[in-house]
C-alpha cells in the first residue's frame, strides 16, 4: 500500500512508493520551519503509524485543534515537552504538565534519517 499525502482538507494523493522510505504509513507536507534543518517547509514528511516514541523521536501531535510536527521528551516530573527542532523558533515549543499530557495526541513517528539531538544535549558521534 502507497503512503496517502495528508493535507488540512483530508488526503489528497497516494505518494510514490519509490519516494517513500521504508516503513512509511502516511506523508504531510511541512508548513513551517520549525523541524529545519531536517525538514524545511514546502517539504514532504513521512511517518509511520508507531505512537510509542521515545525520547528525541519527531512525532506528528494533534494539541488544542491544531496539527504541530515536534521532538518530544519526558520530564523528570512527568511532563512532556515537545520541541522545535529549529532552536530559533523554540518559542513554539509546549511543556504539558503530567495532568495535560493526554491533550497531546500523537499520530505518528516522523521517519528522518537520523534522530536529531534534544536541545541542549551534544549530538552523538560515530564511534
Amino acid at each position: 500500500m502507497k503512503p496517502a499525502l495528508i493535507t488540512p482538507s483530508g488526503p489528497v494523493a497516494e505518494v510514490s512508493r519509490r519516494a517513500a522510505p521504508a516503513g512509511a504509513d502516511f506523508a504531510v507536507t511541512a508548513t513551517d520551519d520549525t523541524l529545519a534543518p531536517y525538514v524545511r517547509r514546502g517539504e514532504i514528511v513521512f511517518f509511520t503509524r508507531d505512537t510509542d516514541l521515545r525520547p528525541g523521536d519527531v512525532g506528528l501531535f494533534s494539541l488544542r485543534g491544531r496539527l504541530i510536527l515536534r521532538q518530544f521528551a519526558d520530564g523528570i516530573d512527568g511532563s512532556a515537552y515537545l520541541f522545535a527542532l529549529n532552536r530559533d523558533m523554540g518559542e513554539l515549543d509546549e511543556v504539558l504538565p503530567p495532568d495535560a499530557r493526554e491533550g497531546a495526541v500523537c499520530l505518528g513517528r516522523v521517519l528522518l534519517p537520523c534522530r536529531p539531538p534534544l536541545p541542549g544535549v551534544a549530538p552523538e558521534t560515530p564511534a
